[in-house]
């Protein structure tokens, strides 16, 4: 909900999409143009726009639409889905063995039964 003051009178107390349902069937288009991902230039157009504390909502809403038009934005069309994953797809990156200490190489296993916590393995010797 906006804060108080910074809607116009005949908006006062209505969400920003109530406000711009007089933009009827283009608002749910304008949605879609404006949720496309654009260059830095044109976010701060639209910005400027939302951000004018002097316009109602409603003219938000409009200037919305006029800008979208002059910059001829368009709506995005949705991603292909990537096909599914099968097991081909799937390659091993690294693994990790974790073995008894008797196992280990002589001078490991030796240097891991002579520290007790992880810090002292880790601080040298």
């Amino acid at each position: 909900m906006s804060p108080p003051g910074a809607c116009g009178a005949g908006t006062a107390g209505l969400e920003p999409a109530a406000a711009a349902a007089h933009l009827a069937d283009s608002q749910d288009e304008l949605i879609e143009r404006l949720e496309a991902p654009y260059a830095p230039r044109i976010q701060r157009a639209v910005r400027d726009v939302l951000n004018n504390k002097t316009l109602a909502e409603r003219d938000k809403a409009s200037q919305l639409l006029a800008l979208s038009n002059h910059l001829g934005l368009a709506r995005q069309p949705a991603p292909e889905p990537l096909p599914p994953i099968d097991a081909d797809d799937i390659h091993q990156i690294c693994w990790t063995a974790i073995i008894p200490a008797e196992l280990a190489v002589p001078e490991v296993a030796e240097a891991l039964n002579s520290r007790s916590t992880v810090d002292d393995m880790t601080s040298p010797p």
